[in-house]
């Protein structure tokens, strides 16, 4: 059984049991008539009873005596006063335990717990009195009646009506305060001076991960992420919010499960249950901060985007029309800075007649419109955008204004304007027909060339197609050439046939895509030049420039011809050459005849007679010298780029080889014994327009600088010779051998 103990108001609660107990006894006793030794009480009993009889009856609890038949023997005056019932009315009645709103149902439960130990009872009862409902605290004890073995209950009540209220006002007010507690959206910390934890609400539980109880007592190092904040700091913090100094922070705190959150903390000084405490408010900014970095990025990006932006500039600003951004190549070439705006007013950062200009077009897009314009600015023609930004919520937040220098642009137009003006003056007196077609083959337009050539009026050819205006065989050939255009949006230049037979024109045609304005490619522009005369002028040149090459080839065969002549000459004259050393000077220049005679041989065997393949040619020339001095030990590697030459360029290139290669085989291997003789040479392109030669051999190298000044022979003076007839720088050096590198610009080729 559940209920709520009474006390007993007064302060005499033993002497009220006591007197009570004394009237149940004579009211035992003064009903037992029938016992023949009964006798009144003695006066001093009397006395007392009275004493005692009076303090019960005028007592404020109320006190009664039930038999245990549940049936009332006595009621006190405080009793008979709350029912409104007198004392004779009351006596004799049952006690209705089940009427009075006490966890009890009916008198026989009642009587059956007083029958247990310890025989004592206690509840609250709520029952309608004539003060209407009230509270009362019942506390009753079961007695036994030692005489004749009656048992006997004693109640008494206490009207605990206005306590009860308290109790349940205090309880509302409680669950009121832990409701608005605990519905608070952010998290609330509840801390001692020293930031001990006296309470947290659900959502900083929910914040965390953490139980109530696991908060409570604890300090605030549970939360905090390890090394991410400065707990002294902290401290201090706590402290003069205790004093009564409003304190904000950021804090890295740490969740139960380990995960790391920004939060954002307002500490203020503040009562709890009369006790000063420190009241924190938190709020996770995980998703401020995100949006934060998004700002930045995209504040970042706005200004790359600004600083890229060919002759514009970006500004982004508020409601006050106070800018925030501004950024832009064309700012900075009027010499302004970003932070000559930012931060400031419209109105504040352009002269006033600028402003009053650009003001409107500001204030009417933070209105929601957007606005395209045009101003000009020190001369130059700017063309702006205003347009409104808008939050989350739908509503304008922001401002942006895009502008751009067009100046050159609407120079363009103009000039384009006037260029279309003379081109239509141009296209009517062009010496060539020139025309459009549209996509279907249809003419949109024609010169006057045309239409005088044609003998047709420009009605005659506009919206008309080839195969209206030709004949099929010349129409086919037209149309299927526009559709290559159409098709591979590429222009490509024709010969086409107008006509047959002995009437026939030629016409060399360039015909190209024309898109729209959309970038379509719909139409086909064509210039054409009447090539009949000119086509038969290049047959009669052919025929007269075959004969011309026929001729060359003649004259490239006997040039070769008396150049080996002479070349055979010098040899028989070398055989009755007693002198070593005159011998060896009709050989070289033997050799250099047959340098020159080889590539008049080569001329004369390729259709091309203006340049030379030189790998062919330096092959055949060292190949020639290996043997001329018997030197079938020598290894040689050629490598040339495919490169032509002309002949003026090549003559000189094959009489330079020839100089370095014979010096090689004369002093390089004649006395050296190695394991491999070896002659490198290479030809390749260097840069854009300049060519390089090097001849290499691996013999024992030159001699110094000055000893080939001094000893300079008629070989090196032709090398230096011929080199500045190329227009080339000589190196000479020894690197494992000797080294000649000639470096000659292309452009003399």
């Amino acid at each position: 059984m559940s209920g709520e103990s009474a006390s007993v108001p007064g302060g005499y609660p033993v002497l009220i049991l006591i007197a009570i107990a004394l009237l149940v006894l004579l009211f035992i006793i003064t009903r037992r008539e029938h016992r023949p030794y009964y006798t009144e009480p003695e006066p001093a009993f009397r006395h007392g009873f009275d004493k005692f009889e009076q303090i019960v009856e005028n007592h404020t609890d109320l006190v009664t005596v039930i038999d245990n038949n549940n049936c009332l023997l006595y009621v006190n005056e405080a009793y008979c006063g709350l029912f409104g019932k007198s004392p004779r009315q009351l006596i004799g009645t049952p006690f209705r335990v089940d009427d009075t709103g006490s966890v009890m149902q009916t008198g026989t439960e009642f009587m059956h717990q007083l029958a247990l130990p310890p025989h004592q009872v206690q509840f609250n009862q709520r029952a309608m009195t004539q003060k209407g409902w009230r509270w009362i605290s019942w506390d009753f004890k079961a007695v036994s009646d030692a005489g004749n073995g009656t048992d006997l209950v004693i109640g008494i009540g206490t009207d605990v009506t206005e306590r009860k209220m308290e109790q349940e006002a205090l309880q509302a007010s409680e669950e009121s305060y832990r409701g608005l507690f605990n519905s608070v959206n952010e998290a609330i910390y509840i801390q001692t001076e020293d930031g001990t934890f006296l309470d947290v609400n659900d959502h900083a539980c929910k914040m965390y991960g953490y139980s109530r109880m696991e908060l409570i007592g604890r300090s605030p190092e549970i939360l905090s992420a390890p090394g991410k904040n400065d707990l002294e700091n902290i401290r201090n913090i706590v402290e003069k919010a205790y004093r009564g100094e409003a304190q904000h922070l950021e804090w890295w705190g740490k969740r139960k499960n380990g995960e790391i959150f920004p939060k954002s903390i307002t500490l203020n000084s503040g009562t709890y249950f009369g006790k000063a405490v420190v009241i924190a408010i938190a709020r996770d900014i995980s998703d401020q901060k995100q949006y934060e970095e998004s700002i930045r990025l995209s504040e970042y990006r706005l200004r790359t985007l600004a600083d890229n932006i060919p002759n514009g500039d970006v500004y982004l600003f508020d409601r006050n029309l106070k800018f925030l951004i501004a950024a832009g190549t064309e700012l900075k070439r009027l010499g302004y800075s970003s932070t000559q705006f930012e931060g400031k007013k419209l109105e504040d950062s352009l002269d006033p007649e600028t402003a009053q200009m650009l003001l409107p077009m500001y204030r009417t897009a933070l209105l929601g419109e957007k606005v395209h314009s045009e101003f000009t600015f020190r001369d130059n023609i700017y063309q702006i955008t205003v347009l409104p930004l808008y939050n989350q919520d739908g509503h304008i937040e922001f401002g942006m204004s895009l502008v751009q220098n067009v100046t050159r642009q609407k120079n363009y137009e103009k000039a384009l304007r006037n260029s279309e003006e003379r081109f239509q003056s141009f296209m009517q007196y062009l010496p060539g027909v020139a025309f459009m077609k549209d996509s279907q083959g249809r003419y949109l337009f024609a010169n006057e060339l045309l239409t005088r050539l044609f003998q047709k009026h420009k009605t005659d050819w506009l919206g008309k197609t080839d195969f209206q205006l030709y004949g099929s065989k010349t129409a086919r050939e037209m149309v299927m050439n526009d559709r290559k255009v159409i098709d591979s949006g590429k222009g490509i230049h024709i010969i086409e046939t107008i006509g047959e037979g002995e009437h026939a024109t030629k016409w060399i045609t360039a015909k190209f895509p024309i898109p729209d304005k959309h970038g379509k490619r719909v139409l086909v522009g064509g210039i054409a030049v009447d090539i009949t005369d000119r086509i038969k002028v290049e047959q009669k040149l052919k025929i007269s420039l075959k004969e011309k090459e026929v001729l060359l080839k003649e004259v490239y065969h006997r040039v070769k011809n008396n150049l080996q002549i002479t070349s055979s000459l010098l040899e028989l004259q070398s055989a009755h050459i007693r002198d070593e050393f005159d011998r060896e000077l009709f050989r070289e220049s033997q050799n250099r005849l047959s340098t020159m005679a080889m590539i008049h041989e080569q001329l004369y065997k390729t259709d091309n007679l203006s340049s030379i393949n030189m790998q062919d040619y330096i092959t055949n020339l060292v190949t020639g010298l290996l043997k001329s001095y018997d030197a079938g030990t020598v290894k040689s590697d050629i490598r040339v780029d495919d490169t032509l030459f002309a002949l003026d360029t090549a003559i000189p290139l094959g009489l330079i080889i020839n100089e370095i290669v014979t010096n090689s085989l004369k002093h390089a291997f004649r006395k050296q014994i190695l394991k491999e003789n070896r002659l490198t040479i290479r030809l390749s392109k260097r840069a854009d327009n300049v060519m390089q030669l090097i001849v290499a051999d691996n013999g024992p190298g030159l001699p110094s600088q000055d000893v080939i000044d001094s000893k300079k022979s008629l070989g090196m003076e032709l090398i230096e010779a011929l080199t500045l007839q190329l227009g080339g720088k000589l190196d000479i050096r020894s690197d494992g051998g000797a080294v000649f590198a000639i470096t000659f610009p292309l452009d003399k080729v």
